[in-house]
């Protein structure tokens, strides 16, 4: 018998609408294809937010896939913020 580990984190954001709308439609096709098979991340739009899941097998792979996820957030935003 083998033990199957899996490992999940929900991080919830407060973001302006807008930059929502930017970071869904930048981040979804990462979340479609995911560059590694020891993680996976979905993205969803939160009343007033966004929330990202991310899974993986190990603590490894799930700190790496949001550590992915947030700079790209963040990127998103800041992008976002300049075209303001």
């Amino acid at each position: 018998m083998s033990l199957v580990r899996v490992c999940r984190a929900d991080v919830r954001l407060i973001i302006p609408d807008d930059a929502v709308d930017a970071i869904l439609d930048a981040l979804t096709p990462e979340t479609e294809t995911p560059s590694s098979e020891r993680s996976s991340a979905e993205l969803r739009r939160t009343p007033g937010g966004l929330s990202i899941t991310a899974v993986s097998s190990d603590t490894s792979a799930l700190r790496a896939c949001l550590n992915s996820y947030l700079r790209w957030v963040q990127g998103v935003i800041d992008v976002v913020e300049g075209l303001r």
